[in-house]
Order: C-alpha cells, then sequence, then structure tokens
C-alpha cells in the first residue's frame, strides 16, 4: 500500500470518527464547504436577531454554515440573549451578538463593521396600533436609515436585504391582486392608514431613496421582502405579536371573533426568502411579495378547534356582530384595529416568489397548526393535561 492510499484511508477514518463524535473541527470543515458556495458572504449582520422571524433566519443561516452576528437592544437580557446562544449551539455556522438600537445611530458602525451582507429585520411591529403613531413610524424609518448610512460609512457591505411588508404594498379592498409594482395609498385611509402601515411604507420607500442617492463609490445592493401574516412553529418562547395573535385564540381569550382575514405565508417561506435574496443575482433592485393564501379569522379559530379541543383546548369560533366591535373600537384599541380591517380581502400575486426565488408556498392551513404546537411546547400557552402533541411525533 502506498502512502497516499494509506494517509486517504487514515483520513477517512478520521472524518468518519469525527462525525460519530459530532467533532468541532468537522463543524469548521463543514462551514467551509457551504460557504464556498457564496464565498463573497464573508459574515451576516442580522439585526433584530431576537424577533420571531429573525431567529428563524439566524438559525437557518448557522445551519447553512454561515458567520452571523446578530443585534439585540441589550446583551444584559437574558430572555433575548440566552435562546439564541442555545440555537447556536452544535451548528455549523457561528454566532456572535453585539448591541445596537434602531433610535441610536452610533450603535450601528461597529455592528456592520467586518460584515458583507445585512439582513434587516428589526422594526416594531405592535397588535393594538398606539395612540402615537410616531412611536412606530420613527423608529422603523429612522432605524432602517441609521443601518443604511452605517452600511455607507463601511463601504464593505454587498448586499442589505429589508424586510418590509404586504402593508407597503397596500392592504385594502382591490378589483385585482396586487404586485410589487404597487404601493399603498394611506390617503385612502382604512387599512393602510394604520401606523404600522404607514411605518413599513415609509421605511421601505425610505431604503431605496437613500441608496438610489448614493454615488457609484458608495452604492451597494439592496432589495425588500414582504411578507403577510406570518405563522408557523416558533424557535423560542420569546412574546411578539404574530404569536400573540394565536395565543389568544388558544386561551379562549375573546368569546366570538371578528370578521376579519390576513393573508398568511409560512415562516419557513420568509426565512427561504430573506436567505435566496441575500444571494440571488436577480434580487438587487427587487421587491419580493411573500404570501400564501387569504384564511379568514374563524377559518384560523376553526382549524386549531379541530386540531386541540380533543387535547383541552376550548377555541370559539363564533363570528361577533359588526355593530359590537364597532362599539368596542370607541375604548378598545384591538377592536379598533378590527372594525378598520372588518371584511376587507386583499388579494397578491406572488408569481415572483416562485419565478425568481424559486420557493412554493407551504400549506399555511398547516403553519398555523405548526404554530399552536411549537407555543405549547416552548411554554408559550399552557400544557393541558389532555394535551398528546402531534400525532406524527407518536409514529
Amino acid at each position: 500500500m502506498n502512502w497516499q492510499r494509506g494517509l486517504s484511508i487514515i483520513l477517512r477514518l478520521h472524518i468518519n470518527h469525527a462525525k460519530r463524535r459530532n467533532s468541532p473541527r468537522l463543524a469548521v470543515r463543514t462551514y467551509t464547504m457551504e460557504s464556498s458556495k457564496h464565498p463573497e458572504v464573508k459574515r451576516v449582520l442580522v439585526t433584530g436577531a431576537s424577533g420571531y422571524v429573525a431567529t428563524g433566519i439566524v438559525n437557518d443561516l448557522l445551519n447553512k454554515g454561515y458567520l452571523v452576528r446578530g443585534t439585540v437592544r441589550s446583551l444584559k437580557n437574558p430572555g433575548k440573549v440566552k435562546p439564541l446562544k442555545s440555537m447556536a449551539e452544535g451548528k455549523p455556522g457561528k454566532l456572535e451578538l453585539v448591541e445596537a438600537d434602531l433610535m441610536k445611530p452610533e450603535t450601528w458602525k461597529s455592528a456592520v463593521s467586518g460584515c458583507s451582507h445585512v439582513l434587516h429585520t428589526a422594526s416594531p411591529f405592535p397588535f393594538v396600533q398606539p395612540k402615537n403613531a410616531e412611536e412606530v413610524i420613527r423608529p422603523a424609518v429612522d432605524g432602517t436609515i441609521s443601518v443604511l448610512e452605517a452600511c455607507k460609512q463601511d463601504g464593505n457591505i454587498k448586499r442589505v436585504v429589508v424586510t418590509s411588508s404586504i402593508a407597503a404594498v397596500g392592504m385594502n379592498h382591490t378589483t385585482k391582486p396586487l404586485n410589487e409594482n404597487d404601493w399603498s395609498d394611506p390617503s385612502h385611509g382604512g387599512a393602510e392608514a394604520e401606523p404600522y402601515c404607514i411605518s413599513k411604507l415609509m421605511a421601505e420607500k425610505a431604503a431605496f431613496e437613500y441608496v438610489e442617492k448614493l454615488s457609484d463609490k458608495d452604492k451597494f445592493e439592496i432589495c425588500t421582502v414582504l411578507p403577510g401574516y406570518v405563522i408557523g412553529p416558533t424557535l423560542t418562547d420569546q412574546v411578539s405579536t404574530s404569536l400573540d395573535i394565536i395565543k389568544r385564540v388558544m386561551v379562549g381569550g375573546d368569546l366570538m371573533v371578528p370578521d376579519v382575514s390576513f393573508t398568511f405565508v409560512d415562516i419557513r417561506d420568509v426565512v427561504d426568502a430573506h436567505v435566496q435574496c441575500m444571494t440571488s443575482p436577480k434580487a438587487p433592485g427587487e421587491r419580493y411579495l411573500i404570501v400564501d393564501k387569504i384564511l379568514g379569522y374563524s377559518e384560523v379559530c376553526k382549524i386549531l378547534s379541530d386540531e386541540f379541543y380533543p387535547q383541552g383546548y376550548s377555541i370559539y369560533t363564533r363570528i361577533a356582530p359588526r355593530f359590537l366591535i364597532s362599539l368596542m373600537s370607541l375604548f378598545d384599541n384591538t377592536a379598533k384595529t378590527m372594525n378598520i380591517i372588518w371584511g376587507v380581502i386583499c388579494e397578491y400575486d406572488n408569481t415572483k416568489l416562485k419565478t425568481e426565488l424559486g420557493i412554493k408556498p407551504r400549506d399555511t392551513r398547516k403553519g398555523v397548526v405548526d404554530m399552536a404546537y411549537s407555543l405549547i411546547d416552548n411554554g408559550y400557552i399552557e400544557k393541558k393535561a389532555q394535551y398528546k402533541g402531534r400525532s406524527s411525533d407518536k409514529q
């Protein structure tokens, strides 16, 4: 046996042994192999890393072997930091966390330093609209500009992916499906005049306008991802608006439900879209609607009731009278929001999602159920005595 063949056998035995032991050295090799697919991606900054969508993105990037830097407002907040650190353990990629705040422009210079790509997900998303719209609008718009300004000053950022929303395309009645060429018009009132919708519209427009005005030497690539209402499994037990709505249904928070509908999308599709936009040659300058199908609130309740009523959860499905919600909206902000979007049906065209990003949307009905299970399993919703878990888990 010649020495080359002997060395080859030894290396194969070493690699197989390392796989069985989950060796750290193998993790480094996996990172090198994965990153070689996109060598232009040196380090990815994910803003608002502890958020519902952001944790999914961070987890996916780590699984793919990327170097990831996540921002949180405070490294002293164990509720935000500990789940991220735990999630990173044993992954082929590496995670570091830094402090940065949307309302503190000076914190972003060091956050972007050493990164090549930025996924900007951080933005306020209140379920109950604030009395002062600026509480939502200013962090969204000013925070986005602060991140982009830091990218310009750094000079090494190749691409920024901004998380926008279907709210920036339109949320009122339409005669045809809206697409990426459409923009919300708050002057129409209704759902589009809500502070959150205005904040997403203004932040996305501000981002494109900012990059457009940059000189050639300062310019970097930008694209935006516009998800619908995001559902699907959560990786942590952190509070978020998206999770709170499903929790409210699961704990029987309302005896009757409003006649409202949402355009849903599975979080796993949203994560895939962000990562695809980070490297796709088609993405620069583009907007991508990330949506699946429209489900009524009562339909969501029915889906959850069918799955969880036998497991001890009482979920109400009866639709409330409109006059009752209108009356409640005079003194309840949640009811006010529901009253604004009552009966609103708005369709969106997801052709670009499928043709340019190659993503076939998952079944959002399954995503609703998956989300509820994850909330129970992560302790966000009480586990009832009759709870048996997913039937697939028992097989």
